[in-house]
């Protein structure tokens, strides 16, 4: 109050910073007859304090001269935020998830604000970055309710195949209320891999699981079916390496498939391998391949095949006689069950000889045929005596020759 005098109003902040001067209705004023004037201090509608108050200075004074008069009131006020209600997460699954490498997951979660407010969902992986993964989380944003709808293509390659995998993720619920003011909420989600139990595939020779055979010169070829099985039905890749130079290379075709694979090995043993030994054990080297989850897993297996000479069994009997009289019995000398030749020994000749030991016939051929003559001319009756020689061994013994 003052009578007949300008008056002037000041607001100055004493624990803030801000300019006073929009938030009163004058600055001056006249006051007549001791009149009273007021004025209306009004700060913005979202101005909030805190816990702290704003501490506001009003000054007024007049114009007297010489000496204006001033007088001050402090005045502390505190302004809160309306009442909001914090957005809430319905995930429509148990937490946590727990499944196997191959399986996908799929769910629906729920936000909602009480205040009718717009809700804005997000995600943000705790322990793993969402962008390695095949992760897609769609979204319908709207006001008072939203939902999302997660789902996870696992890539097995990004899992252990030998430990439980967790992954946590959290759903944010974000919503813009009194004065844009931004209230949150989130809510996490636990994802457990567990190893899927894998059975490791096996592998067969013939249908068999026998890794061991034995054959030799006499059989020819060796032919065997080398089989893979998985009954997991992984993708599986079968191979074979010799682990022992070959002179005959061996014959495999890679196989791949699912579940089941198989091809022959094909190998012709000879001589050579054998290194002048009446047998050898050669090893060959099964791989198979198994890809699961991304991962490749080996398993080994060693094939071990005893190849054997052929056999010089022992000459059982040998013709005593022959009759060489042209009349189609008995006409020639031969001894049809001479040994057969092997990789130690070998037929070189057969020479015949009469009693006085002279040479009357010699062949270098294991299939000879002799017809009781010399150079053409027919040799006499009588006993005469073979000699068989062999590189390792000879056979001796005699023949009557009649007519």
């Amino acid at each position: 109050q003052d009578e007949l005098e300008l008056v002037t109003l000041e607001a100055h902040p004493v624990n803030f910073n801000q300019n006073m001067a929009p938030f009163l209705p004058w600055n001056t004023a006249f006051i007549t007859n001791q009149d009273t004037i007021s004025a209306n201090f009004c700060f913005p509608t979202c101005t909030f304090t805190g816990e702290e108050p704003f501490i506001v200075d009003f000054v007024i004074k007049d114009d007297a001269c010489s000496q204006p008069l001033t007088d001050t009131l402090r005045v502390q006020f505190i302004q809160d935020a309306p009442n909001n209600a914090v957005p809430e997460i319905s995930v429509f699954t148990d937490s946590p998830i727990t499944i196997y490498p191959d399986q996908d997951i799929q769910f629906v979660l729920k936000a909602t604000d009480a205040d009718g407010d717009f809700v804005w969902l997000d995600m943000k992986g705790q322990n793993f970055e969402l962008a390695n993964h095949i992760i897609s989380f769609h979204k319908n944003e709207a006001a008072g309710v939203s939902f999302g709808t997660f789902f996870w293509n696992f890539d097995c390659s990004k899992l252990s195949l030998d430990q439980v995998d967790t992954f946590s993720i959290v759903f944010e619920a974000r919503s813009n209320s009194f004065c844009n003011t931004t209230d949150l909420a989130t809510s996490q989600m636990d994802i457990i891999v567990l190893p899927r139990p894998n059975v490791a595939p096996y592998i067969l020779i013939d249908q068999q699981a026998n890794f061991y055979h034995e054959t030799s010169l006499n059989d020819g070829s060796l032919r065997l079916y080398v089989e893979g099985m998985d009954d997991d039905l992984d993708s599986i890749h079968i191979s074979i390496q010799s682990q022992n130079e070959l002179t005959n290379p061996m014959y495999f075709t890679e196989k791949w498939g699912r579940g089941e694979v198989g091809s022959y090995l094909h190998w012709d043993p000879s001589c050579v391998d054998l290194q002048g030994k009446p047998e050898g054990v050669f090893i060959f080297e099964i791989t198979l391949e198994e890809r699961y989850c991304g991962h490749i897993i080996q398993h080994h297996q060693t094939l071990e095949i005893l190849v054997k000479d052929n056999v010089a069994e022992e000459m059982t009997s040998a013709p005593n006689v022959f009759t060489p009289n042209h009349d189609g019995v008995n006409d020639h000398f031969y001894i049809p069950q001479l040994p057969a030749n092997n990789c130690l020994s070998k037929f070189e000749r057969v020479e015949i000889l009469n009693r006085h030991g002279k040479h009357v016939f010699m062949s270098q051929d294991i299939d000879f045929a002799w017809d009781g003559t010399q150079n053409g001319t027919r040799l006499p009756p009588g006993v005469y005596f073979y000699w068989v020689k062999y590189n390792t061994f000879e056979i001796k013994g005699s023949v009557t020759l009649l007519y």
